[in-house]
Parts: C-alpha cells; structure tokens; sequence
C-alpha cells in the first residue's frame, strides 16, 4: 500500500513473492520508500487482511487521495464504495450515478484503472458478458510511503 499526507494512493495486490509486490507499486510511485504505517493506515491494511481472511469489514472508513484521477473516475470510486455486501450495479448503473446516463462503457472504464482494489471494489458491477476488475494501480508523482500487509 502507498500513501501520502491526503490519503492512500494506490493498493498493491500480491504478487509471487514481497519483492515482485513492492517492485510492481513501485513502477507507479518510483519516489516511494518503506516506511511503518500510522495508525489509520494500520487500521485500513489489518481491515484488508481480516477482509480477505473471510471476515466482514467496512473499508469505507479508508481515506483516498484520488487528486491525480479524472472527476469522472472520482465519481465512480465515490459510488463504487457505497454498494453494499451482496449487492451489485451495473456499469450502466454506475454510469447513471454519476450523471452519464446511457455510457456503461464509462462506468466500466472508470474502473479499469483502480488503483484502490479492495477497498474501491470493482467486482461489485457486472456487465453483460462478464465481471470485470483490474487492479493496476495509477501513476502518481506524489512522494509516499510504502508498506506491506
């Protein structure tokens, strides 16, 4: 995970090993450096890790700095965040609540680029073929910090 003063900046997903995790954040966040998470960021990598461990957690409480993504995108991940377990929308949906009624190829392409996965959740829209997620993270300049779950 790498954060900065206004909040998390990107979520890495696990690769084969810790090296090819941090190697691959770092490719986006080159002036990243590991430091020791602050409490509120401890608090959002225990919640991923209690998530993914089969226990319900609200990640909704994780600060987001979303200044570098497009205010389409920021919509998305605003309306992303407030789908509820169990629940879905679909990217038309999506689309619709951020006032672009009719472009579900926008919905789902402001989660192409996720750089939040898990705690924006992308699988949480369907489109007619197929669900869809990625979680590349985003390209930010922004000096941050790293860590590891």
């Amino acid at each position: 995970m790498a954060w900065g003063q206004r909040g998390i900046l990107a979520v890495q997903l696990p690769e084969a090993n810790e090296s090819q995790t941090r190697a691959r954040l770092l490719r986006s966040l080159a002036d990243a450096r590991p430091v020791s998470a602050p409490p509120h960021i401890r608090r959002v990598i225990d919640d991923i890790v209690a998530l993914l461990e089969g226990e319900q957690c609200d990640l909704r409480h994780a600060v987001l700095d979303m200044k570098g993504l497009s205010p389409f995108q920021q919509r998305v991940y605003q309306i992303t965040r407030t789908i509820g377990p169990g629940q879905t929308l679909s990217y038309g949906e999506v689309a619709a609540l951020c006032g672009d009624r009719g472009r579900g190829t926008r919905g789902r392409s402001g989660l192409g680029h996720n750089p939040f996965p898990i705690i924006v959740p992308s699988t949480v829209c369907s489109a007619p073929a197929a669900r869809a997620a990625a979680s590349r993270p985003w390209r930010r300049q922004d000096q941050a910090a790293t860590a590891e779950p």
